[in-house]
């Protein structure tokens, strides 16, 4: 974390809090997922002036993660029905794709208005999976590729 001099006083661990917020919060990362909250600085391992001047520390912190691990569940919304599948929006930061071949028990309903799509269930004509609604889904299978997860999952 970078610190301009004029930080440094008495409410220097507050000022490399924020900065460690704004540099790493929203970031997306292969082994720890997205970063949603900095919960707290466990340990300054070190620090050093720059060449700019400003003061370089090197942290450890506690930070709040969103990992989409094989067999992990998440609550989110729907965000797009269409006739392969439904994607789930996970926290804002995370799409799930749940493919139709894990939507057992469910038939595609086209409209004319693709955002009034749905998945109804073949039993019971009165369970919709559409845009909006909240779903539970575990996780499948993910990949990490450009700062970013590829994630899979079915529907609980």
């Amino acid at each position: 974390v970078c610190i301009e001099p004029r930080f440094m006083d008495c409410n220097i661990m507050s000022h490399i809090t924020n900065e460690l917020t704004r540099s790493c919060l929203n970031e997306c990362h292969k082994d720890y997922g997205h970063i949603i909250k900095i919960n707290r600085v466990i340990k300054v391992l070190d620090n050093y002036i720059n060449m700019d001047s400003n003061i370089i520390f090197d942290v450890k912190f506690e930070a709040s993660c969103l990992v989409p691990k094989p067999e992990k569940v998440f609550t989110g919304k729907v965000g797009m029905v269409y006739s392969g599948g439904i994607f789930v929006v996970v926290m804002q930061k995370m799409e799930i794709l749940v493919p139709d071949s894990l939507l057992v028990g469910y038939n595609f309903t086209k409209n004319i208005n693709p955002k009034l799509n749905s998945f109804i269930k073949a039993d019971n004509p009165e369970e919709k999976i559409e845009e909006g609604k909240q779903v539970k889904i575990k996780v499948t299978a993910s990949q990490y590729n450009n700062q970013r997860f590829s994630v899979f999952g079915s529907l609980q």
